[in-house]
């Protein structure tokens, strides 16, 4: 693992426990718009990739429209957050994994949607 891999881990997992109250007080009405844009592209047909899911606010909003969101980040503490919700939820369709955004482990052409929603601005080389 890199030195970008190790700083950005650290960071996101002292931030985890965080991360919900952080975007509620501060970008509640940023995530309120960015949910009614993502909403008019979805329909329950499609399979959605999220990268950089956090604690899955994003997959939790929109697993109803959707047949299934297979959701990434790079932090393992906020991938336990979003499994930890998801288990309490009892939502069958989100599957929540650690990944990295410049290395994901999935074929061309498997999602119908990829929403990187809070993500573009911290990376490194975003192109």
């Amino acid at each position: 693992m890199d030195n970008r891999q190790n700083n950005e881990r650290r960071f996101w997992d002292r931030f985890a426990n965080y991360y919900d109250s952080f975007i509620d007080k501060v970008f509640k009405k940023t995530y309120k718009t960015i949910l009614e844009n993502i909403d008019s592209e979805l329909n329950l047909n499609q399979n959605v990739l999220e990268v950089g899911t956090g604690t899955g606010i994003i997959p939790f909003s929109i697993y109803s429209k959707v047949s299934s969101i297979i959701a990434t980040d790079i932090s393992p503490e906020m991938v336990r957050i979003a499994n930890r919700k998801l288990i309490k939820s009892n939502i069958k369709n989100i599957d929540f994994q650690i990944q990295d955004s410049y290395n994901l482990k999935f074929p061309d052409k498997s999602f119908d949607i990829v929403i990187a929603s809070n993500l573009l601005h911290l990376l490194y080389e975003p192109e």
